[in-house]
């Protein structure tokens, strides 16, 4: 049986860190495992992480949903994302974090 689970992440204005952090789901080994959602807030940037998301809505092969966050900050953008989530499971990427 796959387990749903929801993917929280908050980004402002780091479009590269959250193209790598959305390719990397693609490649994850245990999406056999899950079914998998991704939604994505903006955290109140002025566009660019919006801009740069909602295309992906078209082209990925997994639920995603892109959000205006109305408050800014990590902690506003994670609530927000977490009252739209329509699984019992959740993970968080976060855009401050990249490879070594």
């Amino acid at each position: 049986m796959r387990i749903p689970l929801t993917i929280v992440i908050p980004n402002r204005n780091r479009i590269k860190i959250l193209g790598e952090q959305v390719e990397s789901i693609r490649q994850l080994d245990a999406l056999e495992q899950v079914v998998p959602a991704i939604i994505i807030d903006d955290n109140d940037s002025p566009y660019y992480t919006y801009n740069f998301a909602t295309p992906l809505i078209e082209t990925f092969y997994m639920p995603l949903r892109v959000m205006r966050g109305v408050r800014p900050g990590k902690s506003a953008a994670i609530n927000t994302a977490v009252g739209f989530a329509t699984s019992d499971f959740l993970a968080f990427l976060d855009d401050q974090l990249n490879s070594v």
